[in-house]
């Protein structure tokens, strides 16, 4: 706060200082033009040629031309001297005899000859009366000049200073306000990027902003270590919850896989057990899933990345993608021209993303449909495609649909086949492959789901 009221100050006494400048700037110009007549007055022009005058008076008429030439040009004027009978001495100026007759006998002791010169004309006097004439010719801005040289000192003296102090409060205001802001800037910017960093004020320079910046950093700090030691306790239960199901679920499936095999049954019960067994199934289906997303922040869904062919390895993962519900209508086709290039990936885990992907198309296509297959390349990046004519995603929502848990306003049927994790797994594994996941979906016109893989090796 206190480098803030410094500033204040600072700005303040830089303000004053430029408008007394202005103010003296003012004042030197109207001086000047008020005081034309006065600097024109016969006693101004009487100083400013008194030694002129002097030198004249004590040697007339016999004038060393030279000392008086040399005198002068000092004073950088010209002069003509005359006695009573209109004889010309000395002169280096530009008048007649005339013009002189006139100057001696006019009215005023003074006179503007044009808009840059004066001229002034004093009687030379011996012990007891009037002896002659000088008459002098004057450049204005000489005579102003030496009038108004302190006022132009002062000028440029307040000029230096405001500039002194300009440059020093651009520096100081760089330092308090500027550079806090940028440091500012980029520590907010690191927070959209999972970085954070306190700021420290500098030397001197005390930032309340920053205080309130670090208080704010310390709560979401917490809040985020508070969230993660719950999701990751929430993940360690549902994995534990998962194998404590999985154990007596085999169970249950192997006993209802040894009473399907009992030719005792009638056809009637065996019905019964057909629907059990699709119903165990699914649910272990829920449950890999659910221990497999559990297991992605515990770090044991290991995704090992290994330089391979992409069309030897697409090859087989494409092998055994097949229709699973024979009730429907479903063909699936896979390009064969798979780029035969080197890619950095996980088999294992990408038969698991497209088992997934396709396993979930053709719980969206009703009746009958297609799933269509193929990979290409596309400015240096390999990408797979898995497109399908199913019922398509709702616009709404889309944004959400690899949140896991999400399942989104699906047919209630289909809700039913799944925990909403297998988009939020396929999302982690192409994450792990430093790849990307793109959907494009309309309702009743199908879904299409675009994988870009890392840059080619």
């Amino acid at each position: 706060m206190k480098t803030q009221n410094s500033i204040k100050i600072l700005f303040s006494f830089l303000v004053i200082v430029v408008l007394i400048t202005i103010s003296t700037i003012i004042f030197y110009f109207i001086q000047r033009e008020n005081n034309i007549n006065e600097s024109y007055n016969i006693n101004t022009l009487r100083a400013y040629t008194s030694p002129i005058v002097n030198i004249v008076n004590e040697d007339f008429p016999d004038i060393d031309d030279d000392l008086l030439e040399s005198r002068l040009d000092e004073l950088k004027i010209t002069a003509l001297v005359s006695d009573l009978s209109n004889n010309i001495i000395y002169n280096n100026t530009a008048f007649t005899t005339i013009d002189i007759t006139h100057e001696l006998y006019q009215d005023n002791s003074y006179s503007l000859l044009n808009e840059d010169m004066i001229k002034v004309s004093f009687p030379i006097n011996d012990d007891t009366s009037i002896v002659g004439f000088v008459i002098f010719e004057i450049p204005k801005e000489e005579l102003n000049n030496n009038n108004y040289i302190f006022i132009v000192i002062v000028i440029i003296l307040e000029v230096l200073l405001s500039i002194v102090l300009t440059v020093y409060l651009v520096r100081k205001y760089k330092t308090i306000i500027l550079d806090p802001i940028s440091k500012l800037d980029s520590a907010l910017l690191d927070i959209s990027n999972g970085i954070y960093n306190k700021l420290s004020s500098n030397k001197g320079v005390s930032i309340k902003s920053f205080t309130y910046y670090n208080i704010m950093l310390e709560k979401m700090e917490n809040m985020l270590s508070n969230q993660a030691d719950y999701a990751k306790s929430r993940k360690q239960l549902i994995a534990n919850i998962s194998h404590e199901i999985r154990t007596p679920l085999s169970y249950v499936k192997m006993s209802a896989e040894l009473l399907e095999k009992d030719k005792s049954i009638n056809v009637e019960n065996k019905k019964y057990i057909d629907t059990i067994l699709n119903k165990i199934t699914s649910i272990d289906s829920i449950i890999e899933d659910l221990f497999r997303y559990s297991r992605q922040d515990l770090d044991k869904l290991l995704v090992e990345l290994k330089e391979t062919y992409a069309k030897d390895m697409f090859e087989r993962v494409f092998s055994n993608i097949k229709p699973k519900d024979e009730t429907k209508n479903i063909t699936i086709n896979i390009s064969n021209n798979i780029p035969n290039v080197l890619i950095n990936a996980d088999e294992n885990r990408l038969i698991q993303v497209v088992s997934n992907m396709v396993d979930n198309a053709e719980k969206h296509i009703r009746e009958e449909g297609y799933i269509n297959i193929k990979t290409e390349i596309d400015e240096n990046h390999l990408i797979l495609v898995i497109e399908d004519s199913g019922e398509g995603i709702e616009s709404n929502d889309l944004p959400y649909i690899f949140e896991p848990f999400y399942q989104g306003t699906q047919d209630n049927n289909i809700k039913k086949k799944g925990a909403g994790l297998g988009l939020a797994i396929c999302d982690y594994i192409i994450e792990k492959h430093n790849g990307e996941i793109f959907v494009y979906s309309e309702i009743s016109k199908g879904t299409k789901f675009v994988i870009k893989f890392q840059e080619l090796v």
